[in-house]
């Protein structure tokens, strides 16, 4: 309370004022009596003018005029501090409670008391006002952005730990490197921050087939000395190749040739054409067939290889076609390691099983035909079934 002031505040609480003020004052300002009972009685509890400290954070400006509202005195032209607010009978008198600093509050002219000015964007804490993004601790505010928390009422950057550091509001393992944004590398798992985005990201390569191996350092292909990289791909070189350009490319066995993103296997008889680039077996000559990685003669029915056409029906009925047990003959011929008895003993029972289904009046003749082309490979077919095995078995 001021000095050299005298206060009245009523019995029933409504009012506080310096007496001496009233009854100097000119008529204006409530010298008369009838003036005094309405300060008294009808201002709001906790009405305090500028000559009295209403205590702490009361902020209670001087008033420069007074007037009569046709019920009580007030205190008018409020405009300059408060646009809008022509008379103070509801801002000074709400000064109350008290505004405490302990609750950050403080009040105006026009404005009840406002934690932080009434800033939306911070908070009271232990009569400290703190900003959003940051959180409340004895000492103050503890600034998330630092990576500050509250332990045992101090701010203490990542909790306190020794052996983390701050990193753009993120907690970082010391030996790690920090990152634009906010992320840890860690140079032991090959991790380095971008020189342009700032962000974390691998040393290592996975189109080249890189990993980590864990001290820093990126390898191919696990570290194996037999292995390579083709494409992002890992191969073993001791049986593999790699084929491609300098975009794409794929793996091939080591025999293979590259063929326009195939590989023409040589153990199929595959060579790359030339003008389709395209993988064909034997270079596309129908008259071959691949065996065992060789072309040789295809089967080609009841004639020998490269030789004159024989009759694949000498019987000439309509169901006693030799053409099917001719060419399991021929394939019997050019399988590696096959035995000649048993492929010419399978080629006769091949025949007389389809004279048996013949015609009765074919029948016969058709076995006749049989026991001849049978007879005919059986004494005279030695060179042929030998040229096949040269061929097949290489």
């Amino acid at each position: 309370m001021s000095q050299g002031k005298q206060v009245y505040r009523s019995s029933a609480g409504h009012g506080l004022f310096d007496i001496s003020t009233l009854l100097t004052a000119g008529p204006a300002q409530g010298r008369d009596f009838f003036g005094l009972l309405t300060w008294v009685f009808l201002l709001p509890e906790g009405f305090v003018d500028d000559a009295v400290g209403g205590g702490p954070g009361i902020v209670c400006p001087p008033c420069q005029e007074w007037g009569w509202d046709g019920f009580v005195f007030r205190c008018k032209g409020c405009e300059a501090d408060c646009p809008g607010c022509a008379w103070c009978d509801s801002s000074i008198p709400q000064c109350k409670p008290i505004c405490l600093p302990s609750e950050c509050k403080t009040c105006n002219i026009c404005v009840n008391c406002k934690v932080c000015g009434g800033d939306p964007n911070k908070f009271c804490c232990s009569g400290h006002c703190c900003s959003t993004g940051t959180t409340c601790c004895a000492v103050g505010c503890c600034n998330t952005n630092l990576c500050q928390t509250c332990v045992g009422g101090t701010c203490k950057v990542c909790g306190g730990d020794p052996n983390k550091f701050c990193c753009h509001g993120n907690c970082c393992d010391k030996g790690k490197n920090c990152c634009n944004d906010g992320s840890c590398c860690d140079p032991s798992m090959c991790k380095d921050c971008n020189a342009v985005t700032g962000a974390r990201e691998s040393r290592c390569k996975p189109e080249n087939c890189e990993t980590c191996d864990g001290a820093g350092h990126c390898i191919v292909c696990d570290g194996d000395a037999n292995m390579a990289c083709c494409y992002a791909e890992c191969y073993d070189t001791r049986t593999q190749k790699c084929c491609g350009d300098t975009t794409s490319g794929y793996i091939c066995d080591i025999n293979a040739t590259c063929c326009n993103g195939s590989c023409c296997n040589p153990k199929e008889c595959k060579d790359c054409n030339a003008t389709t680039h395209a993988c064909e077996v034997c270079q596309g000559d129908p008259t071959l067939k691949c065996y065992n990685g060789h072309c040789c003669c295809a089967p080609n029915g009841c004639g020998p290889c490269n030789g004159p056409a024989v009759p694949d029906n000498p019987t000439g009925c309509p169901d006693t076609s030799f053409l099917g047990p001719c060419n399991a003959h021929d394939e019997c011929y050019s399988t590696c390691g096959s035995n000649k008895d048993t492929c010419d003993e399978n080629f006769w029972e091949g025949m007389t099983e389809v004279c048996s289904m013949a015609a009765s009046d074919c029948v016969a003749v058709c076995t006749q035909n049989a026991n001849i082309y049978y007879n005919a490979v059986s004494g005279w077919g030695q060179s042929a079934w030998e040229s096949a095995q040269a061929c097949s078995c290489g």
